[in-house]
């Protein structure tokens, strides 16, 4: 791996930080905040559908280590999600042309749906309580994501840091 991989992959771990912690500012409260945008969400997918196979791994890994930093959720369950929404995008791709931008922005969304039911699973095994989401907040979550994502996960592929990242044996 070139040191110009190795400042790729650390501006991408700035890129999802920054995405977390405005995620986190954004869904402090309110009764609109299931209509905020997951951005890092959003980043992942863009990213992940258009990455090459093996490096998705370390891509879920990167996610995971970026929204620990602002989450009270446990950080196994946070890695368990950008986990799942890896495989999916894997088992997406072997079917489907995710780069396109409706279809990326439909597994956004239902990422964005299944992450939000995930993290009520979680609450609910460790706590034993909390508000099961009605399908309206999870449709709302998937909505708002998918939008972005179909606006502008071109743009999230042209970050600074991820043409290098999405160039093909990023990890060699």
């Amino acid at each position: 791996m070139s040191l110009s991989h190795i400042g790729a992959w650390l501006v991408a771990l700035v890129w999802f930080a920054w995405a977390s912690a405005i995620d986190t500012q954004l869904t402090l409260g309110g009764e609109t905040s299931y209509w905020v945008p997951s951005l890092g969400i959003a980043l992942l997918v863009a990213w992940a559908v258009r990455m090459e196979v093996g490096t998705l791994w370390a891509l879920a890994c990167l996610a995971a280590l970026a929204k620990v930093s602002f989450s009270v959720e446990p950080p196994v369950a946070i890695l368990a999600g950008n986990l799942a929404v890896v495989m999916l995008v894997r088992f997406g791709r072997r079917s489907f042309d995710l780069s396109r931008p409706l279809a990326r922005s439909l597994v956004a969304g239902m990422v964005a749906g299944g992450w939000l039911f995930w993290t009520w699973l979680v609450l609910n095994a460790r706590h034993g309580e909390g508000v099961h989401p009605s399908w309206e907040v999870l449709m709302q979550a998937a909505t708002s994501t998918g939008l972005l994502t179909l606006f502008l996960g071109g743009v999230f592929a042209k970050l600074p840091g991820a043409r290098v990242l999405l160039a093909r044996r990023s990890l060699r």
